[in-house]
């Protein structure tokens, strides 16, 4: 699945014209992560996501949720079934070009 890239000039991704935008691509103990900025009804979608294959966890300290970098395409498909619309900043798509090649 094809995700727009955006590069917006700010961090408030939440006014932007996507529902859904990953972000932030962080190293943690377990890999690479991006966080998910999302409103609070895709909250349960984002639950539903399959824990092992995307280990999506709520980021208290960002008050984003993240996941794993490897874990955005499935992410996508599940959230754009769900009727989200949705992008990535361009650190995401690079991360995600860099993990491909």
């Amino acid at each position: 699945m094809d995700i727009p890239i955006v590069d917006p000039d700010t961090d408030d991704h939440e006014s932007l014209q996507w529902d859904i935008v990953f972000c932030n691509v962080h190293a943690s103990d377990y890999g690479p992560k991006v966080h998910i900025v999302s409103p609070f009804r895709a909250k349960d979608t984002i639950k539903d996501l399959d824990w092992e294959t995307t280990h999506r966890t709520w980021d208290e300290e960002a008050e984003k949720w993240a996941m794993d970098l490897d874990a955005v395409g499935t992410a996508a498909v599940a959230l754009d079934s769900a009727g989200f619309s949705m992008a990535a900043t361009r650190d995401v798509g690079e991360a995600l070009d860099d993990a491909e090649g």
